[in-house]
């Protein structure tokens, strides 16, 4: 609506939600060119850009945790004869494939966020789309 009552940053959300979510050709030349810039520049993340960063590796580390977990318990229910160090292998290695898949899996939320950040993290994801 007119008459000031809608913000800058609300029209401006609103014109970031107009870009489509990255094609996953399009990912790897994000990802390096985003990469590109932050060294060249020795861009430091502001605290709105470490949320989403944050919201990943928290989920991953719950889920991932959690399966890991899981897998002990279910492998010394099912082999109780198995004992250190080779009971916490097959642990180990399903909490790091659970803990890839979980991160492989939020990366399209990811771009997202990193699409509407207001800073100027966003405003160069948003620049090498256009």
């Amino acid at each position: 609506r007119k008459g000031g009552t809608m913000t800058d940053s609300m029209d401006m959300s609103a014109q970031w939600a107009r870009i489509p979510r990255p094609s996953m050709q399009e990912l790897p030349r994000l990802h390096q060119e985003l990469g590109i810039w932050m060294a060249n520049t020795r861009y430091q993340l502001h605290d709105v850009d470490r949320t989403p960063l944050w919201r990943v590796q928290n989920t991953s580390m719950l889920v991932s945790t959690g399966v890991g977990m899981g897998a002990y318990f279910a492998m010394k229910r099912f082999r109780p004869s198995i004992k250190f160090p080779i009971d916490v292998i097959p642990p180990f290695v399903t909490f790091y494939l659970t803990h890839r898949a979980a991160q492989v899996w939020q990366m399209p939320g990811l771009w997202d966020s990193f699409l509407a950040l207001p800073s100027p993290l966003g405003v160069n994801s948003r620049g090498i789309l256009e």
